[in-house]
């Protein structure tokens, strides 16, 4: 991206987020979870989506124009989520991790459509369509912060009575 390349980013990213996707399925299908698999999992997920937003953000093309306020919002969430995550470990050692929910997931994949769209209309020089640009990140805003709310109540549910996850 920094480069410009923009037909190689639009393919390493698409290869990044499916190579995501069919990890994850194979390893709930093939039934091969493990602890060090469902940590790494979010952290690659988290690095891969903040990297490529923050990329885009400071490359300030027209077609990115990707606001402040969703830069700031979004680290602010990733490092809490990580910060709650190793507090609930360190507090109660626990050794299984929170199950992603559904808004999480469907905030990963608005977050991964809305950068395939931002790094497609840079490889094509497609003009700016504000109505889409303010949609994905109204939608993708209100995702990350109810998926943030579920982790928050789940991780003080789990402090407060002092549950393992199974």
């Amino acid at each position: 991206m920094i480069m410009h390349w923009w037909k190689s980013a639009v393919i390493l990213f698409i290869i990044a987020a499916s190579t995501d996707f069919i990890d994850g399925f194979l390893a709930r299908y093939l039934n091969q979870k493990t602890f060090l698999g469902a940590c790494l999992d979010p952290v690659a997920d988290k690095i891969l989506i903040c990297s490529s937003f923050c990329t885009l953000f400071f490359i300030r093309g027209e077609e990115s124009a990707i606001p402040a306020w969703f830069i700031v919002f979004m680290i602010f969430k990733e490092i809490a989520q990580v910060l709650g995550a190793l507090y609930l470990y360190k507090k109660q050692g626990l050794s299984n991790t929170i199950e992603a929910h559904v808004c999480g997931k469907i905030a990963t994949v608005v977050h991964i459509s809305c950068i395939i769209w931002l790094l497609c209309a840079h490889f094509f020089h497609t003009s700016y369509d504000s109505a889409i640009h303010t949609m994905f990140f109204a939608v993708m805003s209100c995702f990350m912060g109810i998926s943030f709310l579920q982790y928050f109540f789940i991780w003080l549910y789990k402090i407060k009575h002092k549950v393992l996850s199974q």
